[in-house]
């Protein structure tokens, strides 16, 4: 449900004058104002545990931060930003990864706009 000011002759619901209406249903039909952001990373896993975060986007990302969720260690450095194409390593050691361990990349967008990506490995 969706909260919103009241309209002339709405249902007011509460102190504040707010009414409860329903959401619409979206239609397959109707374009995004917006188009999607695609994550512009891509993993190469084949050196584990040494794995690679390759810029595949076409634009420079800064304030670039490794976060490890679960257990194990995670070894990573400079740099902190890329240009596409540009890509570093990281190492995660960890005894299973695929069960127990994530990896939270942080990057900021030209227009400063922070994002998340969880890696399961």
């Amino acid at each position: 449900m969706s909260v919103g000011k009241p309209e002339s002759g709405a249902l007011n619901v509460g102190r504040r004058g707010y009414r409860v209406c329903m959401l619409r249903a979206v239609d397959p039909h109707d374009s995004p104002s917006e188009s999607a952001y695609r994550v512009p990373w891509r993993i190469d896993r084949g050196a584990a545990p040494r794995y690679e975060l390759l810029n595949v986007g076409h634009e420079r990302l800064v304030g670039i931060h490794l976060a490890l969720l679960g257990t194990g260690a995670l070894i990573w450095g400079l740099p902190t930003a890329l240009s596409p194409g540009q890509r570093f390593s990281f190492i995660l050691h960890s005894d299973d990864p695929s069960r127990a361990t994530v990896v939270l990349v942080r990057w900021f967008r030209p227009d400063g706009a922070e994002y998340l990506w969880r890696v399961s490995f």
